[in-house]
């Protein structure tokens, strides 16, 4: 079967953002529900058009007590065709971002009315983040529709769950050097005294 052929077949927003979840080795039919907010039905059927635009192959792995479990990797096609939408996308995105930067509003409202339905790819994958986009939607006053408000508030809440995490951690190293600084100092007054 053609690249062309399978582009032109999954040309859907579903379909992409399946894909890219599993280009990201999210491989488990429940794990890329979750990660894109699909329905699992949903998901499924997506995985087994993938699989028969040859565009993810299907893979036994075997797990403790003998279960198995069915994993989907991408394949060479797959990888192509994803990474020619994501560039394709990434432009959408430079142009959506260079009419905001100075303040282009009409030429903004054009583009994202042609680039819209794809906006949950981009932030899915990165492409665009989900602040930016938020910000766009606020200066050009239109509201945003339920799928782009989920992801831009898994996104953001996601951001905010690694920058938690990243202060605990900071927060941590400096509790543990100030102790071992206190320590060390304890130290030297123990052997000053005893010199």
């Amino acid at each position: 079967m053609s690249t062309n052929s399978s582009i032109r077949k999954t040309d859907s927003l579903i379909h992409f953002m399946v894909l890219d979840a599993i280009s990201k080795d999210i491989r488990d039919v429940a794990r890329i529900a979750e990660a894109t907010k699909f329905d699992k039905a949903d998901v499924e059927l997506i995985v087994n058009d993938l699989l028969a635009h040859q565009l993810v192959s299907l893979s036994e792995r075997r797990k403790l007590f003998r279960r198995t479990s069915t994993q989907t990797r991408i394949t060479k096609i797959g990888s192509r065709l994803l990474y020619k939408k994501r560039h394709e996308l990434d432009l959408g995105a430079k142009a959506l971002r260079a009419c905001y930067y100075n303040s282009d509003r009409k030429t903004m409202e054009s583009l994202m009315d042609d680039n819209r339905v794809w906006i949950p790819t981009m932030i899915f994958s990165g492409i665009m983040s989900a602040a930016l986009f938020a910000s766009m939607m606020s200066f050009m006053g239109m509201a945003m529709n339920p799928t782009e408000a989920a992801m831009v508030e898994d996104s953001i809440a996601g951001s905010e769950q690694k920058t938690g995490d990243n202060n605990n951690i900071a927060d941590a190293q400096t509790t543990d050097g100030e102790s071992q600084t206190a320590s060390a100092d304890t130290g030297a007054d123990d052997i000053a005294a005893t010199g």
